[in-house]
């Protein structure tokens, strides 16, 4: 058990540049994917029908609907005791 408890602390910097290509590549191919499911003509269209009100509304539940996230990720790093580090890896 300590030899991998070594081995990841010795390539921790590694791993995270894995994981991060991993995650990078999957949504990638994922958008690749949407983009030729989605119709982008049929979503201008619909944009182009709300009103201000409408758009303000999507708006505002888009951002409510982040906040939990956000507000989680904050007290989490408070109570580790952690940096949050804007752009940095």
């Amino acid at each position: 058990m300590r030899s991998i408890i070594s081995f990841l602390k010795k390539y921790q910097n590694i791993l995270k540049g894995i994981l991060f290509i991993s995650i990078l590549i999957l949504v990638i191919i994922e958008l690749f994917h949407m983009g030729k499911t989605i119709s982008f003509s049929a979503v201008k269209k619909i944009i182009e029908h709300l009103s201000p009100l409408q758009v303000l509304s999507l708006f505002i539940f888009g951002i409510l609907a982040v906040s939990p996230m956000m507000l989680y990720d904050y007290i989490l790093t408070k109570e580790l005791g952690k940096e949050i580090s804007v752009g940095a890896y």
